[in-house]
């Protein structure tokens, strides 16, 4: 039961006392609101694919594997890049073009705290407007964006009025998303920040 324990809720994302305020049934219960919410962005894709990343804190293995079958008993497609900062997670979202990404982490809180931080892609254009542009719009646009980004205050709030009301899309096993498991997360990250910085030189990663 919750009881007296807090369950923080707002633009960045879900945190709480595991066992206590963050139980498997609210875990499971963000995701699915979440999952609900992409599927209703029109300008997304005909498939939604969400990234899952989690940090090094005991017992996030367990909010994860909640999170992944939510999303994917949603009809998401997840890739587990398992343990990765958020930096990390939001720049290979960003670079393959995920529609969403979750975290399990509660940053700076206690041991006992967990959570589940929410990015999505900074910005979009209507399809109309992209058509429209020159060359030289395109490419300031382009210039313009700084990548996945928590849900700004009137999206924070759809996806937290849709979890205090338990909407989700409940997929049958026809429907279900597809799962893939992707490790090299971090050192792919690493090499993106090389090939970009002048000088740096070439990195080569442990083995």
């Amino acid at each position: 039961m919750m009881g007296d324990a807090p369950l923080i809720v707002g633009v960045s994302g879900l945190r709480g006392i595991v066992g206590e305020s963050l139980t498997p049934e609210v875990a499971v219960r963000y995701a699915g609101a979440f999952a609900s919410w992409l599927w209703e962005q029109k300008r997304l894709s005909e498939r939604r694919t969400v990234y899952l990343a989690r940090d090094g804190r005991r017992g996030g293995e367990a909010t994860a594997a909640l999170v992944r079958g939510a999303l994917l008993a949603s009809g998401c497609d997840v890739v587990d890049i398992g343990v990765a900062t958020t930096p990390t997670a939001g720049a290979i979202m960003r670079f393959d073009g995920g529609d969403g990404c979750v975290i399990i982490t509660a940053s700076h809180n206690p041991a006992e705290w967990n959570g589940l931080k929410l990015l999505i892609p900074d910005r979009k254009i209507d399809q109309n407007d992209l058509a429209a542009m020159s060359t030289a719009e395109m490419e300031a646009f382009q210039e313009s964006l700084i990548g996945p980004a928590a849900p700004n205050k009137a999206t924070a709030e759809e996806i937290i009025d849709r979890f205090e009301q338990g909407l989700a899309f409940w997929r049958s096993n026809e429907r279900a998303g597809r799962l893939d498991l992707n490790s090299g997360a971090t050192s792919r990250h690493v090499e993106m920040i090389v090939e970009r910085t002048p000088g740096a030189g070439y990195w080569n990663p442990l083995p």
